[in-house]
């Protein structure tokens, strides 16, 4: 499973044919527009395999870069960077911070730019066709998924309240449960089953 690389979710440029090129990853803008520094996120548990500048300067390419090579044969990029806080050869957890986010390199704002690539990172098929596009590369965003970052998520009180005092109208159970599930994203199946609950239950008074 592959984790959102940031915060952001104000994706900028996707994956695909853009202009008369080819656009191998998807942008995230900052989440305050023009601002650097977001936290960067390792995509998934790995290993840094590259932590770099682009060849050619800082105003080239990705700038500062980052590689990380996941165990299931996958590889994440992660480029723009303020700059290089990782060496290679470091292994990271998911959800850890591997950079900030920058305008590093042939960029015209601050943005991560983040691909996904099915291959090793010294594979043959890690490099380009004659039309650009990377023979590995794939869309990153069907595979991403929502997860909690690395940070405390702090469940709010009135999350707390609304759900113990449906525990004393016997509207719903087992209330250790459902704290446990506020701090994960919830099925909305369940959510559906509490509201249908709430909503035919009768009051004998």
């Amino acid at each position: 499973m592959f984790i959102y690389p940031t915060k952001s979710r104000r994706v900028t440029s996707r994956y695909g044919v853009r202009g008369s090129g080819f656009h191998n990853g998807v942008d995230f803008g900052a989440v305050k527009v023009g601002v650097e520094g977001d936290a960067i996120y390792a995509s998934a548990d790995g290993k840094v395999v590259i932590s770099k500048v682009n060849g050619g300067g800082v105003n080239k390419g990705y700038g500062y870069y980052v590689i990380i090579q996941h165990d299931n044969g996958y590889c994440s990029l992660y480029a723009h960077l303020q700059k290089l806080e990782l060496k290679a050869g470091k292994t990271v957890k998911q959800g850890e911070i591997i950079g900030h986010m920058g305008n590093t390199g042939n960029s015209t704002g601050v943005h991560l730019h983040f691909e996904i690539r099915k291959s090793n990172y010294d594979n043959r098929f890690f490099y380009k066709n004659s039309n650009g596009q990377f023979i590995s590369s794939i869309d990153p965003l069907p595979l991403l998924q929502e997860k909690t970052t690395g940070e405390h998520t702090e469940i709010p009180s009135w999350y707390l309240d609304g759900f113990n005092g449906l525990v004393s109208k016997d509207i719903i159970q087992s209330p250790e449960y459902w704290k446990d599930k506020l701090s994960q994203p919830i099925k909305a199946g369940e959510v559906f089953a509490v509201i249908n609950k709430a909503m035919t239950r009768r009051d004998n008074k």
